[in-house]
């Protein structure tokens, strides 16, 4: 376990010091690891972790790469397959983000899966089954003003695309949650308004 514990140290400095190069060095030894203990799921975490990060340094196409070898190292581990999902829709990969999220068994999926899902399904135009999805994350935590929106952004796509004045409706209410939550969600109030006017309620939407 040299090279892990040579990764984890790399990866504390970046932490420390967010210099990428201790980045590119914990990758690394996290590549010399799996090649020393190829067995050792354990190590997924860590391939989660640097994905995690090249995410967040916006460097997509690096951390699907190191998500994928994640989900390779331990193909039960949701969070690989989370991971990966966001990094490919980063990049407009939707369809195969999808692929991606499929593989996360339903019982493991966490409020933030459920959204990523609903993000991707949003893009790829299935706006009922995106509602659906965001309304499951919202059964996991109810309290997110960004997942009410989104539902309702869902719902009013939707209802706009198919001429249902209850998708419409019922996208006013998520909105008015989103509102309720946070009261400066402009975004909200826009789309909001948007609706009600569609609905030929030009006074309120004012």
């Amino acid at each position: 376990f040299k090279y892990l514990t040579m990764s984890k140290k790399a990866y504390i400095l970046f932490n420390e010091t967010r210099n990428s190069s201790r980045l590119n060095e914990s990758k690394y030894f996290a590549l010399r690891a799996k090649e020393s203990e190829p067995m050792y799921s354990n190590m997924a975490v860590l391939f989660v972790i640097l994905g995690s990060s090249y995410l967040e340094i916006q460097n997509y196409p690096e951390a699907e790469r190191l998500f994928n070898i994640g989900t390779q190292i331990n193909p039960f581990y949701p969070n690989a397959w989370n991971g990966l999902g966001v990094a490919l829709l980063k990049q407009g990969k939707n369809s195969e983000a999808v692929k991606a999220f499929d593989n996360i068994s339903w019982d493991e999926r966490t409020a933030d899966m459920w959204y990523n899902i609903g993000w991707a399904l949003y893009y790829l135009e299935r706006y009922s089954e995106s509602a659906k999805a965001y309304n499951r994350s919202i059964q996991l935590a109810n309290n997110v003003a960004d997942t009410w929106y989104n539902m309702g952004l869902s719902l009013a796509t939707k209802g706009y695309r198919d001429g249902s004045l209850n998708d419409i409706n019922n996208s006013i209410k998520a909105f008015n949650k989103a509102i309720e939550i946070n009261s400066n969600f402009s975004k909200a109030w826009d789309s909001k308004g948007r609706a009600l006017f569609q609905l030929g309620r030009y006074n309120d939407s004012l």
